[in-house]
């Protein structure tokens, strides 16, 4: 699992719940392979160990500064902030699990320059003024 972990974030940053949600499938396949070789009594044990171990992977992780919300949200406005405006790019940030104090924080940097990039992108797009209103 851990191998895993850190195979994803050599590719790009993650949020832990994002990452969480990445490894599920993972441990839920260990569970199954466990379960064949388990008797009755270590069975409640084995279906709630390998999210744990996850979970500490991640903490760990964490501790140690290869994962941080708070540099995945940056990375995501640095990405998006041409494209998009701050509503969008809010959204996608509460949809892959960071904290509401660091997406308002992420979001401010958009909101400066919101309006100057939807006028760049209006004036690129629209050559001239309309002639008419129809």
């Amino acid at each position: 699992m851990r191998q895993r972990a850190l195979d994803y974030l050599g590719k790009r940053e993650y949020s832990y719940a994002e990452l969480l949600q990445k490894l599920k499938p993972f441990a839920e396949a260990e569970i199954e392979k466990k379960q064949f070789t388990a008797n009755a009594s270590e069975e409640t044990l084995i279906t709630e160990r390998p999210l744990d171990i996850i979970k500490v992977i991640l903490d760990d992780f964490q501790q140690r500064g290869w994962l941080s919300d708070a540099r995945f949200a940056e990375q995501m406005v640095h990405a998006r902030k041409s494209k998009f405006g701050s509503a969008r790019v809010a959204s996608e940030l509460k949809e892959k699990g960071v904290a509401d104090d660091l997406i308002a924080a992420a979001v401010v940097a958009i909101k400066e320059t919101e309006f100057e990039n939807a006028l760049a992108i209006c004036k690129k797009k629209y050559a001239a003024p309309p002639i008419s209103r129809e």
